[in-house]
């Protein structure tokens, strides 16, 4: 029997009342695309049973998923590709199942996926300064509370495309918004600053999509509060000017 709780429990065994201690919840340090348009890696920390729990993002079931004993990793097989999935786990010690861990999101990119979206994740997602500072924490448009951080979203705010009076000619250039979180506002700047030096300036081909430029236009401060704890954020709106498919 699954208990969830924060700390301890009581369990009547054989008319005994006990006090069982529930075990630290578990952590998800990545959850990486494992590049056959099927699979995803999760890697966890953890000492009991690891048991691995998905769903397509913002799903309403959660599937169980594998498990293993202790850190390592977790192959999910038979996923759908060109979607987002959302990963949980929980860690059991002597059958008592500990809290869920922070859920994680993980991009399974697919055959054909050639929106400018996934091209911007690629591009952020394969950047080394930034997987430094937040792993594989770079989510379309939310970050979940429960989510460690640093971490990045990214959003579309606003699209445009160029016309000529013959009609449209399949040049783009919407804004893109990156927004960089983090426990403290120099972390947040920092974090904003690895993400200019990657896309302020981008030219080149992912998944076959011709991106022109990638320009800087604006940047601002921001925060939230998250169960009375201040996050800071910093937000860099970008254009991109890109081929679409007419």
């Amino acid at each position: 029997m699954a208990i969830f709780s924060n700390s301890v429990v009581a369990l009547a065994t054989g008319g005994v009342l006990l006090n069982v201690t529930l075990p630290t919840a578990p952590t998800i340090s990545a959850a990486v695309d494992n590049g056959d348009q099927d699979s995803i890696t999760v890697t966890v920390v953890g000492t009991g049973t690891i048991q691995l729990y998905y769903r397509l993002r913002n799903g309403t079931t959660w599937t169980t998923g594998n498990t293993r004993s202790g850190n390592g990793d977790i192959t999910e097989t038979g996923l759908d590709d060109a979607n987002w999935y959302e990963f949980y786990i929980t860690d059991t010690i002597n059958s008592v199942e500990s809290t869920p861990s922070a859920i994680t999101m993980a991009h399974l990119a697919g055959v054909g996926d050639t929106t400018i979206e996934t091209a911007l994740f690629t591009i952020l997602d394969g950047d080394a300064d930034t997987e430094a500072i937040v792993g594989a924490r770079i989510y379309p448009a939310i970050v979940y509370q429960t989510a460690d951080l640093p971490a990045v979203t990214f959003q579309q705010i606003s699209g445009a495309r160029t016309h000529t009076a013959g009609g449209p000619i399949s040049l783009a250039n919407p804004r893109f918004q990156v927004n960089c979180w983090a426990e403290t506002y120099a972390e947040s700047r920092q974090l904003a600053e690895t993400v200019r030096k990657c896309l302020d300036g981008y030219s080149g081909t992912v998944n076959t999509r011709a991106i022109d430029n990638i320009a800087l236009d604006n940047e601002l401060d921001t925060f939230k509060w998250i169960d009375s704890k201040k996050v800071y954020g910093k937000m860099l709106d970008f254009i991109v000017w890109f081929h679409e498919a007419t």
